[in-house]
């Protein structure tokens, strides 16, 4: 039996009325389903939020390793290969690059160099790029190297299996190297757009080299 036909049983109800029972029946049907719905895409939203947090989420984990392992890479010095000296400018276009920080925290500045050098054969293509930047405070207590390269990969700094990081969206390998008397020297290995950058410190605490790495990634994003 449906709800006109008890209320037809029940006694002789006006229509106006049965009707007007029947819309709010179904306009409580309505309100139920909204909040359902409203419900399910309040969850959906929170669950694409988590999984967009987890993504984003830095993850610093710093290997522990002997001193690291120097470029195997053997720098080109025939009479074949021509040494191209570049610009500041003209290196940063080379590696893709629109800038570079001119100082990382509040001690570390970008020593002024004004020679760099690509290596290139008879043909124009080049055999060797890599180029460092350095960065020191004011009385050299703490430095920073910034080693930048499209044709060596500097990213791995040993041959041993390592623990990747994430900053920023960016993978990485971070490392340290200390030795017996306490001092702490650290690493980060990654490749940006192309390019492979190696970072070293010295004097550096490790939150000072984890934020020097940042900054350097945020700059070039």
């Amino acid at each position: 039996m449906n709800r006109e036909m008890l209320y037809r049983e029940i006694g002789d109800i006006d229509d106006d009325l049965i009707q007007a029972a029947n819309e709010a029946h179904r306009q409580n049907h309505k309100t139920l389903m909204l909040y359902r719905i409203a419900g399910i895409a309040a969850c959906f939203c929170l669950i694409c939020g988590g999984i967009l947090f987890g993504l984003q989420k830095d993850s610093i984990y710093i290997n522990e390793i002997p001193t690291p392992a120097a470029s195997k890479v053997i720098v080109p010095a025939d009479e074949n290969t021509t040494i191209v000296p570049v610009t500041y400018h003209e290196l940063l276009a080379y590696y893709g690059m629109e800038q570079m920080p001119d100082t990382f925290g509040k001690e570390l500045t970008k020593t002024q160099q004004s020679f760099f050098v690509l290596y290139q054969n008879q043909a124009g293509d080049i055999l060797y790029d890599t180029n460092i930047l350095y960065y020191g405070s004011i009385d050299q207590s703490k430095t920073l190297s910034i080693t930048l390269s499209k044709a060596e990969d500097l990213s791995n700094v040993s041959q041993e299996e390592m623990r990747q990081s994430k900053i920023d969206g960016v993978s990485l390998l971070l490392a340290a190297s200390s030795n017996e008397t306490g001092y702490t020297a650290y690493w980060a290995g990654l490749r940006l757009n192309g390019v492979s950058v190696q970072m070293i410190s010295d004097g550096l605490t490790e939150d000072e080299f984890i934020n020097a790495v940042t900054e350097f990634i945020q700059s070039l994003h």
